[in-house]
């Protein structure tokens, strides 16, 4: 049979529920992360008026509310 301390079990569950503890942290931040990112991309900014919306179709080019701009979704490559 093992024997083990009473102090040395304490221990054990002390770091075994340490250890949980960090590695359910760690999930949920990857999650909020996730869900924050996926907020992030469907608000759009207008390139001309600067208009603040919120487009959840996922198109490439979308239509400003408010002026009617086409808009590209992300971040705009172009040279010039």
């Amino acid at each position: 049979m093992l024997e083990i301390s009473f102090q040395d079990l304490a221990i054990s569950v002390l770091v075994f529920a340490m250890l949980m503890l960090g590695f359910l942290l760690v999930g949920r931040n990857s999650t909020d992360r996730q869900l924050r990112r996926r907020a992030r991309r469907e608000i759009m900014s207008c390139s001309v008026c600067g208009h603040l919306y919120q487009d959840k179709s996922g198109q490439k080019i979308v239509e400003c509310p408010q002026c009617g701009r086409a808009n590209l979704r992300g971040r705009d490559k172009s040279l010039g």
